[in-house]
């Protein structure tokens, strides 16, 4: 039998609305269907004050707490992302200048239809907020673009994750209608502290009608009263701590703001706790600031999660749940990182979406419950064995690399292997021929197929993006059949400063390299800091021909597999000119190496054609650079369209070397540097663009490729419209290249990603919106089509959506199919 349902309202209501049903079973009566205990310990007369143990809420109702609120005017602040954490700050320094807010009561989901990408649950809720705000008509929607904050005592600049930081773009593309709104738009970056920002508050006063010095003072007492509601935060903290005095033990919530500290988002997880009579807080009210952060973790969510797992795993009576959601970029590196900090110690980590039940999550917490209080009782305590591995180091202009025993080797030491991942087997090849010049040991790793795939999965957690999956089983595969005892491997791997998750890889890798016990690896990228790799500018000057040379003649390549009467002929000589130009990358001078590089164009040349260059139809591969890159992510998409009479270029390895450099003169990555310093960089740019020039000139000659010089400036101004460059990453190269080239230079366009990629997924939604405003009435009719690869083969739907592509690149080109 089962009763009528009950806790829907008057007086036992609570915020979840929860459908509780009384199933009779032989004469005895159980509760089911709530999201905690609270109906069962009615039932059970079990008094358990949640008020008292869920620190987690009183954290939600300060952020939220908008007492004195009145005015006239009005404006409208979304409750997602950053604004979880940041909403007291704005909120004040509105109110403060006369204005009454307005915030979104759900996340109503007829706004998660809306979005334009297969996003996360929170930035999925974003659009969920901002439908609910918009039905609430304020004057002004303040929607602001919020780079990352500062947090105490870490080493990295600290940003947050691309999602967050392009919320206003993505949302103004499903969301057409805030155009005719007043959005108040502006670009924060709180990394170097709250008042490096002053003036563009004053900017935003100046707009809303008020002067300048009247927004200077908001502000001020706005950030007085924010930095009060942190102290108060932290305060919260030290009453948890004295109360787990008394208690068995806590529990410390991780996770970010917006998933695990809102009510809307964590599926009522500290309710679950404190129902059960758990103590629970949310991290950032513990004292985690003294504790060590993470190698390379610029993001301000993994610090301050990296941060206080050191501090829970010395606590004895504290344990850890990380709640997750599904494709989370961060997380699916963080994650492991967390894992390695709490070591013996148990944790939760709970991965929540729009679709997770709540059965599955009440089983999981009662379960660990159990695991924590055997863990009290008994608890484990193993010491991680520290591995000693090799390091590189610039002295007096040479780079050394330096054993654990204090040795010291030049690279170019018989000892030294520089081996290097494949990102386009003839690019890797010539980079590390590069090398092989100034006499330094290289080894290229085969182009990875399922054996990488499968071991770069199986040593990670599988959520990780494709190419630290092909990267680490490219490593291992090495290590395995390659590796000597007595020799030093640097494998080659890049790192950046975020917020996308490239610059992880080598931290992971690190990690497992630690975790294995292997002692004689170490990592090793090219920058400024290494003087790459001390071997001077005459290495830095070969590797960018290099990058030019590999670039050019993968296009001609694809070009010459559609375009080539006798494709098995060509196909041959194609082989021996690579061969021929490896040979002269490695052994020659660069003016030995450009006379044979103006043969091998000739041998090209010789080439007969079956179909004109021009009257060819042509694809462009964009997107993420290492899928669009690498042979085994892209599945040979160039083959496909061969097959089709479909030239492919793919965008080159110098578009992100251009776009390292304006970011650089736009001090974007390079805040201290000098005049001097950007003067240089001019310098090196236009000497750049000479041997671009030069190079691309002589393989012109070959009739199968036509000069197009790369111009990075051009690419983001055709983005800006709905992307702003503040962002940085290939987002917005992604965005630029498809919005510029199609129709100019390509009849399609092709943007590919790993899964779960996050510039990859806003790029989608931009483009979408760009497209309808270009040429295309409805975006569907444009040819352009959208890949994330995963490693495995392609799935029917995205089979058919590629034939379907190429019939559109056809039609555009204005081929007749009848």
């Amino acid at each position: 039998m089962i009763f009528c349902p009950v806790f829907r309202g008057a007086l036992q209501s609570c915020d979840r609305k929860c459908k509780i049903r009384i199933i009779e079973i032989n004469g005895k009566r159980f509760p089911f269907g709530g999201a905690c205990n609270r109906y069962e310990n009615i039932v059970r007369h079990v008094v358990t004050d949640t008020e008292e143990y869920n620190h987690v809420k009183k954290r939600e109702e300060m952020i939220f707490n908008m007492e004195g609120n009145s005015g006239e005017k009005t404006i409208g602040i979304s409750r997602s992302l950053a604004m979880t954490s940041l909403f007291p700050l704005f909120y004040r320094f509105f109110r403060y200048l006369g204005f009454r807010i307005i915030i979104p009561e759900v996340s109503d989901k007829r706004g998660w239809d809306l979005k334009n990408a297969e996003f996360c649950f929170p930035a999925e809720m974003a659009h969920g907020y901002m439908y609910d705000l918009l039905t609430r008509d304020p004057d002004y929607i303040f929607l602001p673009r919020i780079r990352g904050v500062k947090v105490e005592n870490s080493r990295n600049y600290n940003v947050f994750c691309p999602f967050v930081q392009s919320e206003p773009d993505y949302l103004k593309s499903a969301f057409p209608g805030l155009e005719s709104r007043n959005v108040l738009e502006m670009n924060l970056d709180f990394s170097n502290g709250y008042e490096s920002e002053t003036e563009k508050f004053e900017e935003i006063a100046e707009k809303l009608g008020s002067k300048r010095e009247e927004g200077k003072n908001a502000y001020f007492k706005a950030l007085k009263d924010f930095k009060e509601l942190k102290r108060k935060i932290k305060k919260t903290g030290e009453n948890f701590l004295r109360n787990l005095e008394k208690d068995e033990f806590g529990i410390v919530l991780f996770g970010r703001s917006y998933n695990a500290f809102s009510s809307h988002a964590n599926m009522g997880i500290p309710e679950k706790f404190a129902s059960r009579g758990v103590l629970i807080v949310n991290l950032d009210a513990l004292p985690y600031e003294s504790d060590e952060g993470y190698s390379n973790m610029y993001w301000t969510w993994g610090e301050m999660i990296t941060k206080t797992a050191r501090y829970v795993k010395k606590h004895p009576k504290l344990f850890g749940v990380y709640i997750t959601n599904f494709s989370c970029g961060p997380d699916s590196f963080i994650i492991s990182y967390f894992r390695d900090i709490m070591g013996d110690k148990p944790s939760l980590i709970l991965e929540l979406d729009s679709h997770t039940a709540d059965a599955g999550i009440e089983t999981r917490i009662e379960a660990f419950i159990d695991v924590a209080k055997s863990y009290l009782k008994a608890p484990v305590s193993k010491e991680k064995r520290k591995v000693s591995r090799p390091i590189t180091k610039l002295e007096n202009g040479e780079l050394k690399v330096i054993t654990p025993d204090g040795n010291k080797f030049p690279i170019s030491h018989e000892k030294v292997r520089l081996v290097f991942p494949t990102m386009g087997e003839f690019s890797t090849k010539c980079l590390a021929a590069s090398f092989s010049y100034h006499n330094v040991k290289t080894d290229v790793c085969p182009e990875p197929d399922i054996e990488e795939f499968r071991l770069g999965r199986g040593n990670s957690l599988s959520k990780e993006c494709l190419p630290l999956q092909l990267t680490l089983g490219s490593l291992i595969k090495y290590l395995n059949g390659n590796s000597s005892d007595d020799e030093i491997i640097l494998y080659f791997m890049p790192e950046t400063m975020g917020p996308c998750r490239f610059g992880q890889y080598k931290v992971f890798i690190d990690l497992w390299l630690d975790n294995n016990h292997v002692d004689n690896v170490a990592l090793f990228s090219l920058n400024s800091e290494n003087a790459y790799a001390g071997l001077g500018l005459q290495f830095k000057l070969r590797a960018w021909i290099a990058v030019i040379v590999s670039d050019v003649l993968t296009d001609i390549e694809n070009t010459v597999k559609v375009l080539a009467k006798d494709k098995h002929e060509a196909k041959v000589l194609l082989k021996r000119v690579k061969e021929k130009i490896l040979d002269s990358f490695a052994n020659d001078s660069l003016y030995t190496f450009f006379r044979k590089l103006k043969r091998a164009a000739n041998l090209i040349a010789s080439i007969e054609k079956s179909r004109n260059y021009t009257e060819t139809p042509k694809v462009l591969i964009t997107g993420e650079i290492y899928a669009r890159r690498d042979e085994f992510s892209r599945k040979r998409l160039e083959d496909v369209f061969a097959e089709n009479g479909i030239i492919t270029h793919i965008s080159p390895v110098h578009e992100w070397i251009y776009y390292t450099d304006y970011l650089f003169l736009k001090k974007q990555t390079s805040p201290n540097s000098t005049h001097i310093d950007r003067l240089m960089k001019r310098m090196e740019i236009l000497f750049k663009r000479d041997i671009e020039m030069k190079v691309k000139k002589i393989f012109k000659k070959t009739g199968f490729y036509e000069v197009c010089m790369m111009d990075v400036e051009k690419t983001i101004g055709a983005a800006r419209e709905h992307l702003h460059p503040e962002l940085t990453g290939e987002t917005i190269l992604t965005v630029g290249t498809a919005l510029s080239e199609i129709g100019e230079k390509y009849d399609g366009i092709v943007s590919i990603g790993p899964f779960g990629c996050m510039p990859s997924r806003i790029a989608e939604a931009i483009i979408k919106k760009g497209i309808l405003k270009k040429t295309f009435e409805d975006p569907g009719n444009a040819p352009i089509i959208y890949i994330e690869s995963d490693g495995n083969p392609f799935p029917p739907i995205i089979e058919s959506k590629i034939e379907a592509f190429i019939v559109q690149v056809k039609r555009f080109k204005g081929y007749n199919l009848s």
